[in-house]
């Protein structure tokens, strides 16, 4: 009996420290950079437009926002190089 007892805590110190290994690797990993920019804005009649990056893939969207509606109207794909433009 005392031998099962000792193999199951050596497998639990096992896998508390292989998790607790684990875990630090991931918040390692993490960075403090926002996953989307504001790259400039985009002059649009009747709408708010803010041209947007992914900092992860590179990607460059359009939001467009009304000046009557709140919050975002639209979202589309944009070329790279309005993401560079300022």
């Amino acid at each position: 009996m005392m031998k099962r007892m000792t193999w199951i805590l050596i497998g639990v110190a096992i896998g508390g420290v292989s998790t607790a290994a684990g875990a630090a690797a991931v918040r390692q990993q993490t960075s403090t950079v926002p996953r989307v920019t504001v790259a400039g804005a985009a002059n649009i009649p009747e709408y708010n437009g803010d041209f947007i990056r992914d900092t992860r893939n590179g990607a460059c969207w359009l939001l467009l926002r009304s000046h009557v509606q709140d919050g975002p109207v639209a979202l589309a794909p944009a070329p790279e190089s309005s993401c560079y433009q300022r």
